[in-house]
């Protein structure tokens, strides 16, 4: 049976759905097959990151279909082993429905043939993300280093635990880190939530700043393709092959450092 990762945020902005893609990307290339499930009610664009344009259906079909029918909403990236579901055309039809729909939509996904189902979730303590990271197998919380953004992370640890009472799969992701102190913010984020409030984060990690995000972008206007597909050896597509290998194999890591 798949693993269900989830991957959320206190706020936009933090680069949350660019880390959903990672993951998926990555875990790919580790030779896992990979789901990508674009659950953004507030505004799905995971699409554009994986350079998909054009399809059909999407999440909002799985939620009022059949038993079967989040096969008929699969979409083939350009990745090898990564497929991809679209998310919600109508954010307010999504929002109405998801709430209520995340049982049956996640007995459905399980049955098929992943490895691991990665839900990019919005941003923000919405009751959708709170109900699909009760099920999930490791919730990701990605952060960035600005102020703004660490008080959100923060207060978001604060209201999903209060929700679920739910420590153990939780994992703080600091994106977009310039400097060795931002690298070190998960691992600070994590001692003040385990000194003030007793929540034990199971695991942090950083990614570093690279231009070569941009870059790529910059690139790719045309075709749109990403970092992973442009730039497959740089800085950022180490953090993430190295933070995936970790995970999924910590006795090899030594091959990917």
């Amino acid at each position: 049976m798949a693993e269900i990762w989830c991957v959320a945020s206190g706020k936009g902005g933090v680069g949350k759905t660019f880390v959903a893609s990672g993951f998926g990307i990555s875990l790919a290339k580790l030779r896992r097959k990979v789901l990508l499930v674009d659950f953004d009610i507030s505004g799905a664009n995971l699409h554009t990151v994986l350079g998909l344009k054009e399809f059909k259906k999407s999440i909002v079909d799985g939620l009022t279909s059949s038993a079967d029918g989040c096969r008929d909403m699969i979409v083939r990236s350009t990745f090898p082993n990564l497929d991809f579901i679209p998310g919600f055309i109508v954010p307010q039809l999504g929002q109405e429905l998801c709430t209520f729909k995340v049982d049956a939509l996640l007995e459905q996904l399980k049955k098929l043939d992943y490895d691991v189902i990665i839900f990019d979730l919005g941003p923000g303590a919405q009751k959708a993300n709170f109900s699909l990271m009760a099920y999930a197998d490791r919730n990701f919380i990605v952060t960035n280093c600005e102020p703004t953004s660490v008080e959100k992370t923060y207060s978001f640890v604060e209201q999903y635990v209060a929700h679920d009472g739910n420590t153990k799969n939780l994992h703080l992701l600091a994106n977009f880190c310039r400097s060795s102190q931002h690298q070190g913010l998960g691992k600070s984020l994590e001692s003040v939530l385990f000194k003030k409030h007793d929540i034990n984060v199971r695991f942090s990690a950083a990614i570093r700043f690279d231009n070569a995000v941009w870059q790529s972008t910059f690139m790719s206007t045309s075709n749109l393709q990403n970092v992973f597909a442009l730039m497959p050896y740089s800085e950022v597509c180490h953090d993430f092959y190295k933070i995936c290998k970790q995970l999924i194999d910590p006795s090899e890591l030594r091959a990917v450092s």
